[in-house]
């Protein structure tokens, strides 16, 4: 019966209280890493406890300060540096990009050129379809000149052949005025006998006489 007492007894009844063994304990351990902590710790006001002081285990929690700053200013210096790279890739962009946009603007041109011309054609067009409607409208008129042509035809062909008739015969003609003059000279020297009796030379009909121009 002793021996199933302290196992039926509570835990804080058989067991002895060791709390206040290990408190001097973990107030020693705290002493000696505040003794061997960094100055630097020790500049920024970092409370640290001693076994003397008392306190209870909640007032031995060291509060370290960490600046809340340090996260920003390492984000500020990367957007700067990310800032930077940005406009030095623009700066080094503007040349292609300059050279792109007078490509772009050529082009552009060109085209607007090329409308231009495009765009006059259908004028052309209609120009042409125009002319072509009154040479249409003329085509009977044009049908009876061929035919008029075609009856004149003949009479040209006759017109020239007689032309050349009368051209063989101008040089008779002018035979025909020497042998005159010399029959006049022939009177006029035998003027006291009187007329000789002489057949006229004959005379071209006024129709087939030559123009005196031509002569």
């Amino acid at each position: 019966m002793a021996l199933l007492l302290p196992w039926l007894l509570p835990r804080s009844a058989g067991r002895p209280d060791r709390s206040d063994q290990k408190r001097p304990r973990c107030l020693g351990n705290l002493a000696e890493v505040a003794s061997q902590a960094p100055t630097s710790f020790r500049s920024r006001d970092i409370p640290a406890t001693s076994p003397d002081s008392g306190s209870d285990s909640g007032d031995d929690v060291v509060s370290l300060e960490i600046p809340r700053d340090s996260g920003r200013q390492r984000s500020h210096r990367e957007e700067s540096v990310v800032d930077g790279d940005d406009r030095a890739d623009r700066a080094d962009r503007r040349p292609v990009i300059r050279d792109a946009l007078r490509a772009l603007v050529d082009e552009i041109l060109c085209d607007r050129n090329s409308a231009e011309r495009h765009a006059e054609e259908p004028y052309q067009c209609v120009d042409a379809l125009d002319a072509l409607e009154r040479v249409v409208r003329r085509l009977p008129r044009l049908e009876d000149y061929h035919a008029l042509s075609e009856r004149l035809l003949p009479v040209k062909q006759a017109n020239a052949s007689l032309q050349a008739t009368m051209g063989r015969l101008a040089p008779l003609e002018m035979k025909i005025v020497a042998l005159r003059a010399q029959n006049q000279l022939l009177v006029q020297f035998l003027g006291g006998r009187g007329p000789v009796t002489s057949a006229l030379a004959p005379t071209l009909p006024r129709s087939l006489a030559p123009d005196p121009d031509t002569a």
